[in-house]
């Protein structure tokens, strides 16, 4: 899995959690509402400084954004329910 899928995920869940829509989220953090958004699909590649702001808004840190996929449901489903995500055999 994509590690900014893994975090879309993620920050998701924990915005969910604090009951804040996108908008109100991108507010807090002083980032365009499109931008939160493209984080949450996976299709943006947020800086540490961004994540920095996220993180403060949503009163976590930084390091909550990163916990194993397969600690959530959500994740599980993108891995199609196994534990593990797939590893790639390279071969000569």
């Amino acid at each position: 899995m994509e590690i900014r899928k893994i975090l879309a995920v993620n920050l998701k869940r924990h915005r969910r959690a604090k009951g804040y829509s996108q908008e109100g989220l991108a507010f807090a953090c002083e980032i365009h509402r499109t931008y939160i958004a493209g984080v949450e699909r996976g299709v943006r590649n947020p800086t540490v400084t961004v994540l920095a702001k996220i993180a403060r808004a949503l009163d976590i840190g930084p390091i909550s954004c990163w916990p194993s996929p397969t600690a959530t449901p959500e994740a599980r489903g993108i891995w199609g329910g196994r534990r593990n995500p797939p590893t790639r055999s390279y071969s000569p």
